[in-house]
């Protein structure tokens, strides 16, 4: 399935592909008429390269602009349609057991957590239940929409900024894989001790994945 995250790399790419192909054509219609520099062929046809070059620089922005709307719009319905799933009968009846004990200890907590890692709805009962306690559970959780939401701006502001700005880390950034674009766009910090170990927080990376994919749609 073509998935959101994947549509917005496959764009990301794409756009900085194309605009760097545009300015190599630029480049290589400059040093062709350099041998005639001073003249009036010369001239008109660095006018020409020039007026190519912006007409194909803003060909590829208003193509990318005009798609890059259409996968925001599509990760945010993801992020706010996505499923309710109610917690199954076991999963209530662990939730009401620890409920009728008077002081269930931390270890009680840790164990129905694992239990419950698959129901976010039941583990977010759970850490209302083990706050009364002064309990903090700090397994990982299922993102709250806001949160998401929050990310997806973030995204389209570095999106924006690599089109717009030159002074920006994105502005030639061209992702070597889907991996470093999300990261790199969503502002996801790389893991490992030092600049070279450092990689992409594969699970942090997946989690929001998980959240902005929605059904296979057209590129």
């Amino acid at each position: 399935m073509y998935r959101n995250s994947e549509r917005f790399f496959d764009r990301v790419k794409a756009y900085q592909q194309g605009r760097a192909e545009v300015l190599r054509e630029y480049e290589q219609a400059v040093a062709a008429a350099k041998p005639f520099e001073g003249s009036a062929y010369h001239a008109q046809a660095l006018k020409e390269a020039q007026a190519k070059r912006d007409a194909d620089l803003q060909a590829e922005r208003r193509s990318t602009v005009a798609a890059m709307q259409h996968i925001f719009a599509d990760m945010r319905t993801a992020v706010k349609n996505r499923p309710f799933v109610a917690p199954t009968a076991e999963a209530v009846n662990v939730l009401t057991v620890l409920r009728m004990m008077p002081n269930p200890d931390r270890a009680t907590y840790t164990a129905a957590e694992a239990f419950l890692q698959d129901s976010p709805f039941a583990l977010a009962a759970l850490d209302q239940m083990a706050a009364e306690h002064n309990i903090h559970l700090a397994g990982p959780r299922q993102p709250s929409v806001e949160s998401v939401l929050t990310t997806v701006d973030t995204m389209e502001r570095a999106f924006y900024n690599a089109l717009n700005d030159t002074s920006s880390s994105l502005h030639d950034y061209c992702p070597e894989d889907a991996a470093h674009c999300i990261s790199r766009f969503a502002a996801i910090p790389y893991t490992g001790s030092t600049s070279s170990t450092a990689h992409p927080d594969t699970a942090r990376i997946e989690a929001l994945c998980a959240e902005i994919n929605g059904p296979e749609v057209d590129a």
